[in-house]
């Protein structure tokens, strides 16, 4: 299952790494096709990125059957949508949602990084001046009616009334306030057994 998104993000890599080397070629090489070409070819290159690592640790969320348990699936801080991709695979294979909750500004994240910078640096950097709202719904365009959309931020989020989470994932804000609210919503909406 993971598989195909695994060869969709090596791919990318590699896409972006010929776009930047037609970047430094020429103005008039191939880095000036995604802004001419059809819609598809206009996300070549774009951000696609999974900085938690889902691959890793699904597997054995699905051996352990978290995924079995009632409840959908809540995930705090979406970023370009690839791991939110990954959670919605699992999700439309048990009738099963996703509650994606993010900002969508790069910019709103000033925790500082052990290396001296921001989070939001970290961000940006990614994006390489790519929309993140625009490249997140690229990324999950396959998953759209799997996926709920909360474009908020943690703290003043209001999940819909009765949703219960069999999985929740919290990855938003850094700083330590953001962190203890997000931790309070997942904790106050999961199942027993849940993760």
């Amino acid at each position: 299952m993971f598989a195909r998104i695994r060869v969709r993000e090596v791919v990318n890599f590699l896409s972006r790494r010929i776009a930047s080397i037609g970047q430094n070629a020429s103005p008039s090489g191939f880095a000036s096709l995604a802004l001419k070409a059809p819609r598809p070819l206009a996300f070549l290159g774009a951000p696609y990125l999974d900085l938690t690592g889902y691959h890793r640790f699904l597997p054995d969320l699905l051996r352990r059957g978290v995924f079995g348990l009632p409840g959908d699936l809540l995930e705090i801080g979406a970023f370009l949508g690839v791991g939110t991709s990954k959670l919605a695979a699992v999700a439309a294979r048990r009738g099963k949602t996703v509650f994606a909750v993010d900002v969508f500004d790069a910019a709103v994240d000033a925790t500082s990084r052990s290396d001296g910078d921001t989070m939001a640096v970290l961000y940006s950097s990614t994006l390489q001046g790519w929309n993140q709202l625009q490249v997140y719904c690229w990324n999950t365009r396959r998953f759209h009616d799997r996926i709920v959309t909360l474009q908020a931020d943690s703290k003043q989020v209001i999940l819909p009334p009765g949703v219960r989470l069999c999985f929740g994932f919290v990855d938003g804000n850094h700083d330590p306030s953001y962190i203890r609210t997000d931790f309070d919503l997942v904790w106050s909406r999961l199942v027993p057994r849940g993760v």
